[in-house]
């Protein structure tokens, strides 16, 4: 006798939810073939559009560090007028983010180029496969996508004097409470 279990469509457009099979190989993840060839599509689609994107000038690399250095520039300006610990701190957070961003851009444009995960592991002091795990190109895709829309950390300017004058608003008011930066 077949076992059955509920499942979800895992186009995110459809969801619908399907029964299949408990067996042995791989489960369906899509209840019908045109979600399966619409997902298909979708990714084609991204994988083609972060090419496009990748190719600008430098890669992804060269934005992704020019945001790195505008961090770093904005922590030492703060450091230089020994701004509230708070707000050094919270500019030290945006530019350990922005670092992490430039990585996964580099790692980007090192697999772009041609680039083998175990050149890339080498370089990381980690192994292919936890490379390729860590940076796998949706991923790394959904994180450079997402610092697009958000600009880079901290150079916000708030109505509370803690804007590029009063150093990284990253979230910490001078004064060690929290407010929002539109």
């Amino acid at each position: 006798m077949v076992e059955w279990v509920t499942a979800t469509c895992a186009l995110a457009d459809c969801g619908q939810s399907f029964e299949r099979p408990v067996r042995a190989g791989r489960p369906r993840q899509y209840h019908q073939a045109e979600c399966r060839t619409r997902a298909k599509r979708l990714r084609a689609k991204e994988k083609a559009d972060a090419q496009r994107a990748g190719r600008g000038r430098g890669g992804w690399g060269l934005p992704a560090a020019e945001d790195v250095h505008a961090a770093a520039g904005k922590l030492l300006e703060a450091q230089a007028r020994q701004a509230p610990l708070g707000v050094r701190m919270a500019g030290a957070r945006a530019l350990q983010e922005e670092v992490g961003r430039y990585v996964a851009a580099a790692v980007h444009d090192a697999r772009a180029g041609g680039g083998s995960w175990a050149e890339i592991g080498a370089a990381l002091g980690i192994e292919a496969d936890s490379a390729r795990r860590r940076w796998a190109p949706q991923r790394v895709s959904r994180q450079l996508g997402l610092r697009s829309r958000q600009g880079v950390a901290g150079v916000a300017v708030c109505d509370q004097g803690c804007g590029p004058a009063g150093g990284f608003t990253g979230g910490a008011a001078p004064d060690g409470g929290a407010h929002r930066v539109d």
